[in-house]
This record gives C-alpha cells, structure tokens and sequence, in this order.
C-alpha cells in the first residue's frame, strides 16, 4: 500500500468514526510527528527513556531471546 493509499483511509476511518477515545489517541500519537522526522517527546516519556538509560548503564537488562522465552512461557498461563 502506497503512502497516498495509507492516507486517504486513515481520513475515511478518522471521518467515519465517533469513538472519541480513538480519536484522542490517535491525535496524541500524532501530536509529536514533524515533517522533519523530529520526534518531540513529553516529560513523561522523556523521564521513562532517562530511566531506561539508567537500566541500561546499571546492568537491569534482558536479551531478546530470553525475553521471549518469559513471554512464551507467561501466555501459557
């Protein structure tokens, strides 16, 4: 699917609905898009990367492979 194609049903799906909750999110989400693709983050978001960093530099990591093996084992549940 083209960008144009993405864009005249993302309008016909925005204009046709009347969940207002899908709607608010879909303007947070959209509320940090730039042209530029400059991502502007709120403080909320920027302190959840700080504390990410913070993980990171501290060792509180988990690799890909046994994250998925906790998420397998946790839907099994």
């Amino acid at each position: 699917m083209t960008t144009v194609e993405i864009k005249k049903k993302l309008i016909k799906r925005i204009n046709d609905s009347e969940n207002e909750l899908l709607l608010e999110e879909i303007f947070r989400l959209m509320e940090g898009d730039d042209p530029d693709g400059i991502m502007y983050l709120s403080d909320d978001q920027k302190a959840s990367v700080r504390e990410g960093q913070e993980d990171y530099r501290q060792g509180r990591v988990i690799s890909q492979e046994d994250l998925d093996r906790e998420v397998d084992e946790w839907l099994k549940e």
